[in-house]
């Protein structure tokens, strides 16, 4: 069998049926894999390595069976819970105020909806719907879930209680992305990543109220000063545009030279903001106020969202890793990543494995668990915030 484990150098036992243990002596085989000798009464193999808790992977019989798999940091806040399968290409992922998760499908049919027993269900959006569908938004005072369909310019509305359709709005432009809410959920800001835009929808109407051209490919937003600022982050050149909310229009750049802004975020009293750049795999933190960068922290390649728990204590990163070289849809030679980031200093408090390209990202509204998506695996991994049930 070919095994691929990460961290690499994991050391690897087999282990038969009768329980009785042997050391594995794989043999590179190139671009990461090992290959092992395996017989007929193997089971399972043991991973470890120092640093890590070990790992037991069940296997079945056949020469071409290939393994990739990670193993856990044995310290750190995140403890990984549950891994739970999703349709094609999960990319966002929240939590909803009855305590279940959500992930839409890039190439599904919409949602994978997980109870507390990890027990998955489907929901087509809107019935009979096909693929693209990229981001949430809760409004739990509305108690609507909407979310953003790319290849249809859509967004649809979903209500809380049961994820039931109830209506679909124009974007305003094409390819719709991220989807954010005012502070009020008056309004409802989205991100047009073909169209250059930021489209505005009265969330009580369910209409189309206005459409903001910005400089750029619009892709993070976040709303600042009790919701009078909206920041867009600009893909294609890893600029910021400020843009009035009340005036619906652009009233300041931030140049920040050759990058790709990504995602951000806003402190809890609104005073920083948090932003990812996916070309130069940076975090840093810019003064809301004076928007000048404070910190700058490189964090690894291909850097994608970010979350921040709820006390303000970590800064949560998804690190998507190395592209393949043939194209970002296939698989790569490397499990992207976790980070866990002093959200005052950004320096790592944790770094953990994810899957193949970990993207989306969500903290439970209490701050206990942490949910992220791995694009290329259809997976979602749950974790418990060590320590968090004590605070």
């Amino acid at each position: 069998m070919l095994l691929r484990s990460f961290p690499s150098d994991a050391t690897v036992a087999v282990q038969s049926g009768t329980g009785a243990v042997r050391p594995g002596e794989p043999v590179s085989a190139g671009d990461g894999w090992r290959r092992i000798a395996l017989d007929r009464r193997d089971r399972s193999l043991v991973l470890s390595a120092p640093g890590y808790r070990s790992r037991h992977v069940h296997i079945g019989p056949g020469d071409g069976l290939r393994v990739e798999e990670r193993l856990e940091r044995d310290q750190g806040p995140l403890i990984l819970k549950h891994e739970m399968p999703t349709g094609a290409a999960p990319k966002g992922v929240a939590f909803l105020p009855d305590g279940t998760i959500a992930v839409t499908e890039l190439r599904g049919r919409g949602l994978s909806v997980y109870g507390p027993d990890g027990h998955r269900r489907q929901v087509e959006i809107p019935p009979g719907g096909a693929g693209g569908f990229v981001e949430l938004a809760v409004l739990p005072g509305r108690g609507e879930v909407w979310v953003s369909q790319m290849n249809t310019n859509s967004i649809h509305v979903l209500g809380t209680a049961g994820l039931g359709y109830r209506g679909t709005v124009y974007s305003g432009g094409s390819w719709p992305k991220v989807i954010l809410p005012s502070p009020d959920e008056r309004r409802l800001y989205v991100a047009n990543w073909e169209g250059r835009s930021v489209g505005v929808v009265d969330t009580a109407s369910r209409t189309l109220i206005g459409v903001i051209p910005v400089g750029g490919t619009p892709r993070g937003l976040a709303v600042t000063n009790g919701g009078r600022f909206l920041w867009v982050c600009l893909f294609d050149s890893g600029a910021v545009d400020i843009v009035d909310t009340r005036a619906l229009t652009v009233v300041d750049r931030i140049e920040r030279g050759l990058g790709a802004a990504r995602h951000i975020v806003p402190s809890g009293d609104g005073s920083l903001v948090y932003l990812s750049d996916m070309l130069r795999g940076t975090v840093e933190i810019i003064d809301a106020a004076s928007r000048q960068t404070v910190r700058t922290r490189r964090v690894g390649r291909n850097v994608n969202t970010i979350a921040l728990s709820p006390d303000g204590r970590f800064l949560y990163v998804s690190e998507r890793g190395p592209n393949n070289p043939e194209s970002y849809l296939l698989k790569g030679s490397e499990f992207g990543r976790l980070f866990v980031l002093d959200a005052g200093t950004l320096e790592t408090v944790q770094e953990i494995w994810g899957r193949h390209q970990p993207t989306g990202l969500a903290v439970r509204g209490d701050g206990r668990m942490v949910a992220a998506t791995d694009f290329l695996d259809d997976n979602v991994a749950l974790y418990e915030v060590r320590g968090s049930s004590e605070r």
